[in-house]
Protein backbone atom coordinates (compact mmCIF):
# COMPACT_ATOMS: atom_id res chain seq x y z
CA UNK A 1 0.00 0.00 0.00
CA UNK A 2 0.96 3.52 -0.81
CA UNK A 3 2.76 5.44 2.06
CA UNK A 4 1.11 8.41 3.44
CA UNK A 5 -1.61 9.75 5.25
CA UNK A 6 -5.04 8.50 5.03
CA UNK A 7 -8.88 9.27 5.99
CA UNK A 8 -9.82 5.68 7.34
CA UNK A 9 -13.28 3.90 7.92
CA UNK A 10 -13.36 1.63 9.74
CA UNK A 11 -16.30 -0.99 10.61
CA UNK A 12 -16.29 -3.91 13.37
CA UNK A 13 -19.14 -5.81 14.93
CA UNK A 14 -19.66 -3.66 18.15
CA UNK A 15 -18.59 -0.38 16.30
CA UNK A 16 -17.96 1.70 13.75
CA UNK A 17 -15.68 5.00 13.88
CA UNK A 18 -14.01 7.81 10.93
CA UNK A 19 -10.27 8.61 12.05
CA UNK A 20 -7.01 8.83 10.38
CA UNK A 21 -3.35 6.76 9.23
CA UNK A 22 -0.90 6.48 8.57
CA UNK A 23 1.08 4.43 6.50
CA UNK A 24 5.33 3.79 6.52
CA UNK A 25 6.73 1.54 4.35
CA UNK A 26 5.22 -2.20 6.05
CA UNK A 27 3.86 0.07 9.35
CA UNK A 28 0.67 0.94 9.79
CA UNK A 29 -0.76 3.25 12.52
CA UNK A 30 -4.35 4.18 12.91
CA UNK A 31 -6.72 6.03 15.19
CA UNK A 32 -10.29 7.04 15.25
CA UNK A 33 -12.82 8.60 18.79
CA UNK A 34 -12.56 4.85 20.84
CA UNK A 35 -9.49 2.83 19.16
CA UNK A 36 -5.90 2.66 18.16
CA UNK A 37 -5.10 0.58 15.41
CA UNK A 38 -1.61 -1.55 14.80
CA UNK A 39 -0.47 -2.85 12.26
CA UNK A 40 2.06 -4.72 9.58
CA UNK A 41 1.46 -4.34 5.72
CA UNK A 42 2.09 -6.97 2.92
CA UNK A 43 1.17 -8.08 -0.09
CA UNK A 44 0.75 -11.69 -1.02
CA UNK A 45 0.33 -12.49 -4.89
CA UNK A 46 -0.50 -8.74 -5.22
CA UNK A 47 -2.99 -8.92 -2.71
CA UNK A 48 -2.89 -6.37 0.15
CA UNK A 49 -3.30 -7.75 3.42
CA UNK A 50 -2.77 -6.23 6.96
CA UNK A 51 -2.11 -7.78 10.00
CA UNK A 52 -4.02 -5.74 12.69
CA UNK A 53 -4.39 -5.39 16.26
CA UNK A 54 -7.03 -2.90 17.84
CA UNK A 55 -6.47 -0.80 21.09
CA UNK A 56 -9.41 0.73 23.06
CA UNK A 57 -8.94 3.94 23.96
CA UNK A 58 -12.16 4.56 25.96
CA UNK A 59 -14.37 2.10 28.47
CA UNK A 60 -14.00 -0.28 28.40
CA UNK A 61 -10.29 -1.05 27.53
CA UNK A 62 -8.59 -3.40 25.54
CA UNK A 63 -5.67 -5.16 25.95
CA UNK A 64 -3.83 -5.25 22.66
CA UNK A 65 -0.84 -7.20 23.95
CA UNK A 66 -3.02 -10.36 24.84
CA UNK A 67 -5.14 -10.22 21.32
CA UNK A 68 -4.02 -11.99 18.17
CA UNK A 69 -3.59 -9.61 15.30
CA UNK A 70 -6.20 -9.88 12.30
CA UNK A 71 -5.07 -10.80 9.01
CA UNK A 72 -7.59 -8.66 6.55
CA UNK A 73 -7.29 -8.83 3.12
CA UNK A 74 -7.99 -7.11 -0.26
CA UNK A 75 -7.78 -4.06 -2.71
CA UNK A 76 -5.35 -1.04 -2.26
CA UNK A 77 -4.38 1.96 -5.69
CA UNK A 78 -2.78 4.97 -5.38
CA UNK A 79 -5.86 6.83 -4.19
CA UNK A 80 -6.24 4.28 -1.02
CA UNK A 81 -7.71 0.80 0.20
CA UNK A 82 -10.57 -1.39 0.99
CA UNK A 83 -9.42 -4.48 3.78
CA UNK A 84 -11.98 -6.72 4.98
CA UNK A 85 -11.90 -10.23 7.06
CA UNK A 86 -15.24 -11.66 7.22
CA UNK A 87 -16.77 -12.40 10.69
CA UNK A 88 -20.17 -13.32 11.79
CA UNK A 89 -22.40 -11.72 11.82
CA UNK A 90 -20.78 -8.89 10.50
CA UNK A 91 -17.27 -8.41 8.57
CA UNK A 92 -14.81 -6.14 10.13
CA UNK A 93 -13.61 -3.67 7.24
CA UNK A 94 -11.17 -0.71 6.75
CA UNK A 95 -11.49 1.73 4.28
CA UNK A 96 -8.73 4.03 3.77
CA UNK A 97 -8.58 7.28 1.66
CA UNK A 98 -5.32 8.85 0.66
CA UNK A 99 -4.55 12.54 1.62
CA UNK A 100 -1.46 13.35 1.64
CA UNK A 101 2.62 12.48 2.32
CA UNK A 102 3.77 11.16 5.18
Amino acid sequence: MRSGIYRIEVSWPDKKGCGVAVIRGETFRGVDRDCAYLGECSEKDGVPMLSLRRVQLTEPKLDASSSQPIQLLGQADEEGFLLTIETDPTPIAIHGKWIAEA
